[in-house]
């Protein structure tokens, strides 16, 4: 339900001197909604470019979210360790779990359906929620428990406690299209973890160089890993021939010039070069990148000044030019520009 007219315009007001600070947003799968994290709370913006919902005040701040890949519904992880989904035709909230620990969140993963919502802390550990029940069904050590973990002392509102940590912090978690699977990465650490999400059972150890760009092709197996654009069967636990050649393109440059890269349900590879605003595509299993256009109005901007994520399925790109505040929500299928909230 849309707010009032008159609340949607002070919203948008007030949401707007904040967006030069704003650090994260995400676009849904079917391109019509954007949630964005700005210093007065996390917001939801329609494609008619009006407030949707504040979904979280500033208070309770969410250390990273998501769109299920069916658009209905919105996870995000908190900054306190706990987890929220909120369904995004109503702006409801099906789900807050709080803790009151003093671990920070990081990572988080909605499944397909908005069903389950894991996020990884960092203390090392991964929890999941079941959004129907509420209930937190698992929590998984990402480290060696009898290793690698330490007791530290952390600060909290109800006074100082010791609690169980370690230096590996858990920073991106990754559910399979079908929920079988949930891999896990960290940059302290030079492995990919798989879990079996239903047994919540440690599934496959994956080695990796760096820190590992994740996310999965559609038969819910092959793991791909776009920081090194590798890839695996997790089934198998083996590497499979992933090579696009992005030299031609891209030459020696260093990656940062184009982190933001996605599959779509095709298994097509999304590259987005974000010095040029340039994007490509790649059918999987070829090496051959294939220009789809410059993104028209793309931001002129230095690309160190952007925030910029593609949705799950690699149908939109959506990006924040930190110069303007302005928000735009590319196709990916025709490099055109679909809407923008300025």
């Amino acid at each position: 339900m849309l707010l009032p007219l008159t609340l949607a315009i002070s919203l948008i007001s007030s949401a707007h001197q904040s967006y030069a600070y704003l650090d994260m947003l995400k676009v849904s799968t079917s391109g019509n909604l954007v949630a964005s994290r700005t210093n007065r709370g996390l917001y939801l913006f329609s494609r008619d470019g009006m407030v949707k919902a504040r979904l979280l005040p500033v208070s309770i701040d969410a250390a990273c979210f998501e769109f299920s890949r069916d658009s209905r519904r919105l996870g995000a992880s908190l900054h306190n360790g706990g987890a929220a989904v909120w369904d995004v035709a109503t702006g409801e909230e099906l789900l807050h779990y709080k803790t009151t620990d003093g671990i920070f969140g990081n990572g988080c993963s909605i499944t397909a359906d908005g069903s389950k919502i894991a996020v990884g802390n960092d203390n090392g550990r991964i929890g999941i929620w079941d959004v129907a029940t509420k209930q937190l069904v698992g929590v998984m050590p990402f480290a060696e428990e009898s290793k690698e973990w330490f007791h530290r002392t952390t600060h909290t509102d109800q006074g100082d406690r010791s609690v169980m940590t370690n230096d590996y912090e858990c920073e991106q978690v990754c559910f399979s299209p079908d929920g079988a699977y949930l891999a896990a990465a960290s940059q302290s650490t030079h492995y990919i973890r798989i879990w079996d999400a239903n047994r919540l059972h440690l599934a496959r150890e994956l080695p990796v160089s760096l820190f590992a760009h994740m996310t999965w092709c559609s038969n819910s197996r092959t793991l791909i890993d776009l920081t090194g654009v590798r890839a695996w069967d997790v089934v198998k636990g083996e590497g499979i021939l992933f090579e696009p050649d992005t030299r031609n393109v891209f030459g020696n440059r260093p990656r940062v010039h184009f982190p933001m890269g996605a599959i779509t349900e095709a298994d097509d590879l999304v590259l987005l070069d974000q010095a040029k605003g340039i994007l490509y595509r790649c059918q999987y299993g070829e090496k051959q990148l294939t220009t789809v256009g410059p993104l028209e109005d793309w931001p002129q901007s230095s690309f160190r000044n952007h925030y910029t994520f593609f949705d799950s399925l690699g149908h939109f790109v959506v990006c924040q030019d930190r110069d303007t505040g302005h928000i735009g929500v590319w196709s990916t299928a025709n490099a055109r520009l679909v809407w923008r909230v300025q």
